[in-house]
Protein backbone atom coordinates (compact mmCIF):
# COMPACT_ATOMS: atom_id res chain seq x y z
CA UNK A 1 0.00 0.00 0.00
CA UNK A 2 1.34 3.53 -0.80
CA UNK A 3 1.78 6.26 2.04
CA UNK A 4 -1.35 8.01 0.07
CA UNK A 5 -3.52 5.25 0.71
CA UNK A 6 -2.67 4.83 3.90
CA UNK A 7 -3.35 8.04 4.91
CA UNK A 8 -6.65 7.94 3.28
CA UNK A 9 -7.97 5.48 5.57
CA UNK A 10 -6.16 6.13 8.42
CA UNK A 11 -8.39 5.74 11.70
CA UNK A 12 -6.86 7.58 14.76
CA UNK A 13 -6.98 5.18 18.17
CA UNK A 14 -8.41 6.71 21.11
CA UNK A 15 -8.13 4.32 24.63
CA UNK A 16 -10.56 4.73 27.55
CA UNK A 17 -10.61 4.08 30.85
CA UNK A 18 -11.50 0.30 31.32
CA UNK A 19 -14.84 0.87 33.93
CA UNK A 20 -17.65 -1.46 34.68
CA UNK A 21 -20.85 0.24 35.17
CA UNK A 22 -23.82 -1.34 36.84
CA UNK A 23 -26.69 -0.04 35.06
CA UNK A 24 -30.88 -0.17 35.29
CA UNK A 25 -32.79 -0.76 32.33
CA UNK A 26 -34.97 2.79 32.22
CA UNK A 27 -37.44 1.86 28.50
CA UNK A 28 -37.94 -0.80 26.76
CA UNK A 29 -39.13 -0.89 23.04
CA UNK A 30 -40.15 -2.73 20.59
CA UNK A 31 -38.39 -0.92 17.43
CA UNK A 32 -38.17 -3.63 14.78
CA UNK A 33 -40.27 -7.25 14.12
CA UNK A 34 -37.21 -8.83 15.63
CA UNK A 35 -35.29 -6.05 17.82
CA UNK A 36 -35.74 -5.38 21.35
CA UNK A 37 -34.06 -1.58 22.52
CA UNK A 38 -33.50 -1.32 26.01
CA UNK A 39 -32.80 2.16 27.01
CA UNK A 40 -30.10 1.47 29.98
CA UNK A 41 -28.99 4.26 32.53
CA UNK A 42 -27.40 5.07 36.01
CA UNK A 43 -24.97 7.28 38.17
CA UNK A 44 -22.36 4.94 36.39
CA UNK A 45 -23.42 6.08 33.27
CA UNK A 46 -21.78 9.63 34.03
CA UNK A 47 -17.99 9.45 32.02
CA UNK A 48 -19.03 6.85 29.57
CA UNK A 49 -17.42 7.60 25.79
CA UNK A 50 -17.48 6.14 22.93
CA UNK A 51 -16.33 8.07 20.18
CA UNK A 52 -16.24 5.09 17.20
CA UNK A 53 -18.83 3.54 14.52
CA UNK A 54 -17.02 0.19 15.46
CA UNK A 55 -16.84 0.26 19.00
CA UNK A 56 -18.48 -2.75 21.56
CA UNK A 57 -18.73 -3.14 25.02
CA UNK A 58 -19.43 -6.10 27.05
CA UNK A 59 -22.64 -6.75 28.71
CA UNK A 60 -22.66 -8.72 31.77
CA UNK A 61 -26.01 -10.99 31.77
CA UNK A 62 -27.82 -11.87 35.50
CA UNK A 63 -27.73 -15.49 35.96
CA UNK A 64 -31.25 -16.40 34.67
CA UNK A 65 -31.62 -19.13 37.70
CA UNK A 66 -30.42 -16.72 40.26
CA UNK A 67 -31.01 -13.53 39.07
CA UNK A 68 -26.99 -12.99 40.00
CA UNK A 69 -24.49 -10.84 37.78
CA UNK A 70 -21.26 -12.20 37.86
CA UNK A 71 -17.61 -10.04 36.55
CA UNK A 72 -14.63 -10.77 35.96
CA UNK A 73 -13.85 -9.20 39.02
CA UNK A 74 -15.71 -11.23 41.06
CA UNK A 75 -13.50 -13.83 40.42
CA UNK A 76 -15.45 -16.52 39.19
CA UNK A 77 -15.11 -16.94 35.52
CA UNK A 78 -16.94 -20.04 34.99
CA UNK A 79 -20.42 -17.69 36.27
CA UNK A 80 -19.51 -14.98 33.81
CA UNK A 81 -22.39 -14.10 31.32
CA UNK A 82 -21.43 -12.09 28.72
CA UNK A 83 -22.01 -10.88 25.27
CA UNK A 84 -20.44 -8.01 23.03
CA UNK A 85 -22.95 -5.39 21.93
CA UNK A 86 -22.50 -1.91 19.65
CA UNK A 87 -23.34 0.68 22.31
CA UNK A 88 -26.00 3.53 20.48
CA UNK A 89 -25.77 7.06 22.42
CA UNK A 90 -27.94 9.64 22.94
CA UNK A 91 -27.87 12.98 23.92
CA UNK A 92 -31.33 14.26 25.77
CA UNK A 93 -32.70 16.69 28.06
CA UNK A 94 -31.89 14.84 31.00
CA UNK A 95 -28.51 14.01 29.52
CA UNK A 96 -26.77 11.03 28.23
CA UNK A 97 -28.81 8.26 27.54
CA UNK A 98 -27.42 4.37 26.32
CA UNK A 99 -29.67 2.16 23.77
CA UNK A 100 -28.60 -1.64 23.08
CA UNK A 101 -30.59 -3.60 20.80
CA UNK A 102 -31.11 -6.86 20.30
CA UNK A 103 -31.96 -9.30 17.66
CA UNK A 104 -34.68 -11.39 19.51
CA UNK A 105 -33.71 -14.64 16.74
CA UNK A 106 -35.32 -18.07 16.92
CA UNK A 107 -34.37 -20.19 20.43
CA UNK A 108 -32.85 -16.77 22.08
CA UNK A 109 -29.49 -17.17 24.29
CA UNK A 110 -28.54 -15.80 27.11
CA UNK A 111 -28.33 -11.85 25.59
CA UNK A 112 -31.78 -12.03 23.42
CA UNK A 113 -33.66 -13.89 26.54
CA UNK A 114 -33.05 -11.30 28.87
CA UNK A 115 -34.24 -8.41 26.41
CA UNK A 116 -37.25 -10.32 26.12
CA UNK A 117 -37.96 -10.51 29.58
CA UNK A 118 -36.29 -7.17 30.48
CA UNK A 119 -38.57 -4.19 32.17
CA UNK A 120 -37.52 -1.12 33.53
CA UNK A 121 -35.23 -1.50 36.69
CA UNK A 122 -34.22 -4.50 35.78
CA UNK A 123 -30.04 -4.65 36.63
CA UNK A 124 -27.02 -4.73 34.23
CA UNK A 125 -23.40 -4.06 34.33
CA UNK A 126 -21.37 -3.02 31.15
CA UNK A 127 -17.62 -3.14 29.86
CA UNK A 128 -16.12 -0.55 27.87
CA UNK A 129 -15.54 0.27 25.54
CA UNK A 130 -11.50 -0.56 25.99
CA UNK A 131 -10.76 2.01 22.55
CA UNK A 132 -12.47 3.34 19.22
CA UNK A 133 -11.58 4.24 16.12
CA UNK A 134 -12.14 6.88 14.46
CA UNK A 135 -13.96 7.05 11.04
CA UNK A 136 -11.38 6.64 7.85
CA UNK A 137 -9.93 9.56 6.57
CA UNK A 138 -10.78 11.01 3.10
CA UNK A 139 -13.87 8.42 2.44
CA UNK A 140 -16.05 9.24 -0.41
CA UNK A 141 -18.35 6.73 -0.26
CA UNK A 142 -19.26 4.25 2.30
CA UNK A 143 -20.63 0.38 2.46
CA UNK A 144 -22.10 -1.64 5.01
CA UNK A 145 -23.00 -4.97 5.24
CA UNK A 146 -24.49 -6.53 8.12
CA UNK A 147 -27.57 -8.44 9.11
CA UNK A 148 -30.00 -8.63 12.26
CA UNK A 149 -27.33 -8.82 14.57
CA UNK A 150 -24.88 -5.91 12.92
CA UNK A 151 -27.31 -2.98 12.18
CA UNK A 152 -26.93 -1.22 15.63
CA UNK A 153 -23.40 -1.16 13.97
CA UNK A 154 -24.40 -0.15 10.54
CA UNK A 155 -26.34 3.04 11.93
CA UNK A 156 -23.31 4.30 13.72
CA UNK A 157 -21.37 3.71 10.90
CA UNK A 158 -24.20 5.65 8.54
CA UNK A 159 -24.61 8.43 11.24
CA UNK A 160 -20.81 8.83 11.47
CA UNK A 161 -20.66 9.22 7.36
CA UNK A 162 -18.72 12.53 6.28
CA UNK A 163 -21.19 15.19 4.82
CA UNK A 164 -21.40 14.60 0.97
CA UNK A 165 -20.34 10.68 0.91
CA UNK A 166 -22.55 8.11 -0.56
CA UNK A 167 -23.97 5.75 2.21
CA UNK A 168 -25.04 1.96 0.93
CA UNK A 169 -26.25 -0.53 3.47
CA UNK A 170 -26.45 -4.09 2.19
CA UNK A 171 -29.10 -5.62 4.56
CA UNK A 172 -28.56 -9.49 4.79
CA UNK A 173 -31.30 -10.21 6.26
CA UNK A 174 -34.25 -12.45 6.48
CA UNK A 175 -38.13 -11.36 5.49
CA UNK A 176 -38.32 -8.39 3.31
CA UNK A 177 -36.15 -6.26 5.06
CA UNK A 178 -38.76 -3.09 5.28
CA UNK A 179 -38.20 -1.92 8.71
CA UNK A 180 -34.14 -1.19 7.84
CA UNK A 181 -34.75 2.01 6.04
CA UNK A 182 -36.55 3.62 9.24
CA UNK A 183 -33.44 1.58 11.67
CA UNK A 184 -30.43 2.80 9.50
CA UNK A 185 -32.19 5.87 8.53
CA UNK A 186 -32.75 8.27 5.38
CA UNK A 187 -28.98 9.00 4.83
CA UNK A 188 -28.80 6.01 3.27
CA UNK A 189 -29.17 3.70 0.15
CA UNK A 190 -30.44 0.25 1.53
CA UNK A 191 -30.16 -3.10 -0.75
CA UNK A 192 -32.29 -6.11 0.64
CA UNK A 193 -30.41 -9.51 0.01
CA UNK A 194 -30.79 -12.96 1.30
CA UNK A 195 -28.43 -13.57 4.37
CA UNK A 196 -25.71 -15.58 2.23
CA UNK A 197 -22.39 -14.27 0.55
CA UNK A 198 -22.92 -14.83 -2.82
CA UNK A 199 -26.18 -12.37 -3.02
CA UNK A 200 -24.54 -9.81 -1.01
CA UNK A 201 -21.11 -9.91 -3.60
CA UNK A 202 -23.66 -9.25 -6.17
CA UNK A 203 -24.91 -6.24 -4.62
CA UNK A 204 -21.28 -5.23 -3.74
CA UNK A 205 -20.26 -5.39 -7.78
CA UNK A 206 -23.92 -3.46 -8.78
CA UNK A 207 -23.03 -0.65 -6.25
CA UNK A 208 -19.12 -0.42 -7.57
CA UNK A 209 -15.94 0.05 -5.28
CA UNK A 210 -13.81 3.08 -6.17
CA UNK A 211 -10.49 3.97 -4.58
CA UNK A 212 -12.06 6.42 -1.94
CA UNK A 213 -14.84 3.62 -0.91
CA UNK A 214 -14.21 2.17 2.53
CA UNK A 215 -16.20 -1.35 3.18
CA UNK A 216 -17.66 -2.35 6.92
CA UNK A 217 -19.20 -5.97 6.58
CA UNK A 218 -20.48 -7.59 9.60
CA UNK A 219 -22.32 -10.51 10.74
CA UNK A 220 -22.37 -14.61 10.53
CA UNK A 221 -18.54 -15.41 10.31
CA UNK A 222 -19.21 -18.53 8.47
CA UNK A 223 -20.95 -16.47 5.66
CA UNK A 224 -18.01 -14.06 5.52
CA UNK A 225 -14.99 -15.98 4.42
CA UNK A 226 -16.13 -15.63 0.69
CA UNK A 227 -17.25 -11.54 0.96
CA UNK A 228 -13.81 -11.27 2.50
CA UNK A 229 -11.78 -12.94 -0.07
CA UNK A 230 -13.56 -11.35 -2.72
CA UNK A 231 -12.85 -7.61 -1.40
CA UNK A 232 -9.03 -8.77 -0.28
CA UNK A 233 -8.09 -11.09 -2.72
CA UNK A 234 -10.43 -10.85 -6.00
CA UNK A 235 -10.51 -7.06 -6.00
CA UNK A 236 -7.53 -6.77 -4.18
CA UNK A 237 -8.50 -4.21 -1.84
CA UNK A 238 -5.74 -2.93 0.63
CA UNK A 239 -6.32 -3.79 4.28
CA UNK A 240 -7.35 -0.18 5.74
CA UNK A 241 -10.28 -0.23 2.91
CA UNK A 242 -12.07 -2.96 4.49
CA UNK A 243 -13.07 -4.17 7.79
CA UNK A 244 -14.76 -7.53 8.04
CA UNK A 245 -16.32 -8.72 11.67
CA UNK A 246 -17.98 -11.79 12.61
CA UNK A 247 -20.28 -11.15 15.00
CA UNK A 248 -21.65 -14.44 15.76
CA UNK A 249 -20.90 -18.12 13.39
CA UNK A 250 -23.65 -20.69 13.09
CA UNK A 251 -22.98 -23.45 15.93
CA UNK A 252 -21.10 -21.56 18.22
CA UNK A 253 -21.53 -20.17 21.48
CA UNK A 254 -20.42 -17.30 22.34
CA UNK A 255 -18.34 -16.59 19.32
CA UNK A 256 -15.80 -13.91 19.96
CA UNK A 257 -15.80 -11.60 16.69
CA UNK A 258 -12.10 -10.42 17.88
CA UNK A 259 -11.48 -14.47 16.00
CA UNK A 260 -10.30 -14.28 12.48
CA UNK A 261 -12.90 -14.65 10.06
CA UNK A 262 -10.84 -16.54 7.57
CA UNK A 263 -8.22 -18.66 9.77
CA UNK A 264 -6.36 -20.19 6.14
CA UNK A 265 -5.23 -16.84 5.62
CA UNK A 266 -2.46 -15.34 7.12
CA UNK A 267 -3.28 -12.07 6.18
CA UNK A 268 -6.23 -12.31 8.57
CA UNK A 269 -5.66 -10.96 11.77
Amino acid sequence: MTTEQTALFHRELIRHELVLRHLQVTAVQRIAPDMVRLTVGGADLAGFMSNGAADHIKLFLPNPETGVITTPKDGNPAAVISRDFTPLIRETANGTELDLDFYTHVNPGPAASFALNATPGSALVIGGPRGSRSFPAGVERLIVVADETAMPSASRWVADAPAGAEVFVIATVSGDGAWVQNYVGDRATVIVTANAAEPAIAALTEIGITDTTFVFVAGNAANLITVRRHLRRALALPAAQVAVSGYWRTGVVAWDHHAPIDPMDPDDE
